[in-house]
């Protein structure tokens, strides 16, 4: 079972305008590889034939775009970004200590956005403001991720990369398993966002958003819009993280480079 020329540029379209993710001829073997077996699953011939089944059902739509997205990640991937967000939010409680907002905006399987949370209550901590509310929402494309996500359940492998003084932060979920502390998990709310739709179900007044490793799925008119949505959303003085390796310096956004890969909404006078 081969995917023709022709109905790889059909399933392009559909990524395309259901995500706006845009898929290239390289993508060929990558899109084989992710539908395949549901293509058997569903007892189907054929790409074709999985082609019309997504075209007719909305929920094969869905999982369609869940299986090309990429959802690799780690804790603490890029840790002088932590850093930096660890020392931005204790300036930020000592000026404010009732509440702090932020959003892990292609959360995936959880990683990054417990890792964030992990930040935010150490610098809780840190202050003594053990009244400060921290909110972090975590929205992702695919909902298979943020099933797996908001249960927050690791093997023990993966949270070995995490800096053995944040341990305490993990619970034994079983032999193999260790489970993120509940609060943490309680202090996430994880929700299915599509960044290529015009209207997001984000709250305004968030003090830092993490967009990183996602913009570079996008065109650059995509990506400009993303960005101006999410600066709509950055509280003044708050701060967006970018992917290590993305750069927006050229797209408008209307942001002050801060690091490589932070930036910065100008503050209000």
């Amino acid at each position: 079972m081969q995917l023709s020329e022709a109905t790889f540029s059909e399933f392009s379209d559909l990524v395309g305008q259901g995500s706006g993710i845009q898929l290239t001829d390289k993508h060929v073997v990558m899109l084989e590889n992710r539908i395949v077996a549901r293509v058997r699953q569903l007892g189907l011939s054929s790409y074709d034939d999985y082609l019309e089944c997504v075209r007719s059902r909305p929920e094969e739509l869905r999982g369609l775009l869940d299986s090309v997205t990429t959802n690799f990640t780690s804790f603490f991937r890029d840790s002088q970004q932590f850093e930096h967000l660890y020392e931005q939010l204790l300036t930020q409680l000592r000026r404010n200590p009732r509440r702090v907002r932020l959003w892990s905006a292609a959360c995936s399987t959880g990683e990054e956005t417990y890792s964030i949370a992990i930040m935010a209550s150490l610098a809780a901590a840190e202050i003594s403001a053990a009244t400060t509310s921290i909110r972090i929402l975590a929205t992702d494309l695919s909902d298979r991720v943020l099933h797996k996500a908001a249960k927050g359940v690791y093997a023990k492998s993966q949270v070995s990369r995490v800096p053995d003084q944040y341990h305490h932060f993990f619970q034994p979920a079983n032999d193999q398993d260790l489970q993120v502390d509940s609060s943490l998990r309680d202090s996430v709310i994880f929700r299915r966002i599509n960044l290529s739709e015009s209207e997001w179900n984000v709250p305004h007044g968030i003090d830092v958003i993490f967009l990183r490793n996602v913009l570079l799925y996008f065109d650059r008119s995509m990506q400009e819009q993303i960005l101006s949505r999410c600066v709509e959303r950055l509280h003044p003085g708050g701060f967006l993280y970018v992917g290590a390796c993305e750069n927006i310096r050229d797209l408008n956004h209307g942001l002050t480079p801060i690091q490589p890969s932070i930036f910065q909404k100008p503050k209000t006078n």
